[in-house]
């Protein structure tokens, strides 16, 4: 983590007339992730009352900064509810899924174009992360679906998302390098589901193999529909006993984003269900159907929001520099030199992008 997830980053401090601004003292306190940590947001403005309805929302942006939504249900009007909230919130969303298996199987490929061009066109603006297929499919139209939504949306994030084990034969593997996935499918990032029993309690090290072998395929991964139980249920593992209580639940899910967060190639984690519901037997939630937190929620909280999170102060050098180290995403940086007002601005750091960065000061 502290390798792959954090960087330098100068701060070149001048007044106006180009002299070091020494003196001064600087507080740089970082506002948002570059790491996308993220939820199914499947129960948006689905409760009873008003009041957990935004019960639900409040807890969902207090921890994360990514959202996914499903397409199944095309209700317009709802979505576009979903992505102004999402966008209020500073969340990135991300939709899924443009295809499933049946449509491949009843559509001819012009029903298919003309649906991925309906779709993306219908959310341009308010969606720019895009599952093109969630499973499976015809390989041979897995090539042509990604070039509909790319000339639908040359700036959008195209995924292909795919079913993994982190034992015996990895299917989706194989199809990555059948399709030649680098040269010929315009592809940004894979998804990788976890196809496990539920209930499985999968060795941290089996899948960092995992994730080491999708990596070879140099392009992002985006772990996706983490399932973890909280009901009591028999832990299924060839190497762990006991039962999933709420704390084995969160004990693990520190250990599977700690592997993931600390993987170059990862760049996102969605969790599957944010809420328990009252209809289901499965307890994989971060809250209780209640809606009041589960040991998960806080334990990912302080991981997200207080570990893997960057604040420092200090004095700038003689030179009006001042050096840190941090995790990437974006800063509030404010500057107050001497008894004067103030100066708060904003900077993005990133592995790829900026590491110095002028401020000048009147």
């Amino acid at each position: 983590i502290e390798e792959y997830r954090k960087g330098h980053a100068v701060l070149h401090l001048k007044t106006t007339d180009d002299q070091p601004l020494n003196g001064a003292y600087v507080s740089v306190q970082q506002i948002e992730h570059g790491f996308l940590f993220g939820c199914y947001l499947d129960m948006f403005d689905r409760f009873s009352t008003a009041r957990e309805n935004e019960k639900y929302k409040q807890y969902f942006s207090r921890l994360f900064n990514y959202a996914t939504i499903n397409l199944y249900e095309r209700e317009h009007t709802h979505t576009d509810k979903i992505t102004s909230w999402c966008q209020e919130n500073s969340i990135k969303v991300m939709a899924r899924p443009l295809f499933t298996p049946a449509q491949f199987i009843s559509d001819r490929p012009d029903s298919i174009k003309k649906r991925i061009e309906t779709t993306v066109a219908c959310y341009r603006g308010n969606i720019d992360q895009w599952e093109v297929v969630s499973e499976l499919v015809d390989r041979d139209l897995i090539k042509p679906c990604f070039q509909w939504a790319r000339q639908m949306q040359p700036e959008a994030t195209l995924i292909l998302n795919g079913c993994i084990a982190t034992t015996g034969k990895q299917q989706f593997c194989n199809l990555l390098r059948e399709i030649e996935i680098v040269n010929d499918v315009p592809i940004d990032a894979i998804g990788l589901d976890i196809c496990e029993p539920l209930g499985t309690h999968v060795a941290p090290a089996k899948l960092l193999r995992v994730l080491n072998q999708y990596a070879e395929f140099g392009l992002p991964i985006r772990m996706t529909q983490p399932m973890l139980p909280s009901d009591g249920r028999p832990i299924r593992s060839s190497w762990k006993q006991g039962a999933w209580t709420e704390r084995e639940q969160a004990n693990y899910a520190a250990a599977l984003y700690t592997v993931c967060f600390s993987h170059p190639s990862v760049e996102a984690i969605t969790w599957s269900i944010f809420a328990d519901k009252a209809d289901s037997q499965e307890e994989c939630g971060l809250l209780r159907t209640k809606l009041y937190t589960k040991r998960i929620y806080k334990i990912l909280r302080k991981l997200i929001h207080s570990e893997w999170r960057t604040r420092v102060h200090g004095s700038p050098n003689e030179n009006g520099d001042f050096h840190f180290r941090g995790f990437y995403g974006q800063y509030q940086v404010t500057v107050i030199p001497g008894n004067r007002t103030p100066y708060t601005t904003t900077i993005h750091l990133s592995k790829n992008g900026r590491s110095d960065f002028d401020i000048t000061l009147a």
